[in-house]
């Protein structure tokens, strides 16, 4: 199930091949056997559409929180930002709630790149992400910054909740102070 659901085109594709090809056929032979097989792959395919729409994965769950999470933090939203962040690591929210309070303008272009990794059964989760855009602190205007994140996520409830926060290397797979200026 987790083939049609996280990417259904791998099965779209080939089905509606086969039913313009039965439908081709059908059109030259008349036989009734493939004008069925030319609707029966078309429903297949439609099928597979509309379960791709409406079953929502793990992986697609944890890559809208990341996109809700930038799109908090740029707003500078902090009750929304931090809503996203283990109740349990206090020390972790307190990081954060100092960033949104240092970050004054921030303007992110792009967000894309994002890895999903279950771990643990899927009550774990890793991700990484690229958020590149403009960025001005305190007194300081920082320009266009490349960041690359990497976030440990812990199920809890029925919602993922943040436990680990990593900066990373735009390049390689070095894990980078929080605010240097790297």
């Amino acid at each position: 199930m987790g083939l049609i659901t996280e990417n259904p085109w791998p099965l779209i594709v080939p089905c509606l091949i086969a039913a313009v090809g039965l439908f081709v056929v059908w059109n030259q032979q008349r036989r009734k056997g493939l004008l069925i097989g030319a609707v029966a792959a078309i429903t297949l395919a439609l099928t597979a559409f509309v379960v791709d729409h409406f079953v929502v994965t793990t992986a697609e769950q944890l890559e809208q929180n990341i996109r809700d999470l930038t799109a908090a933090f740029q707003r500078t939203d902090r009750d929304r930002t931090l809503s996203f962040f283990s109740a349990r690591e206090v020390l972790l929210k307190m990081s954060k709630d100092a960033a949104l309070e240092n970050v004054k303008n921030l303007n992110l272009l792009q967000k894309k790149d994002v890895q999903v990794t279950l771990l643990a059964g899927e009550t774990l989760a890793k991700t990484r992400f690229r958020a590149n855009g403009t960025v001005s602190y305190q007194q300081t205007n920082a320009g266009h910054q490349p960041s690359r994140w990497e976030l440990k996520w812990q199920r809890e409830g029925a919602d993922w909740k943040i436990i680990e926060v990593h900066r990373l290397h735009p390049m390689k797979d070095e894990e980078l102070q929080m605010f240097s200026g790297n």
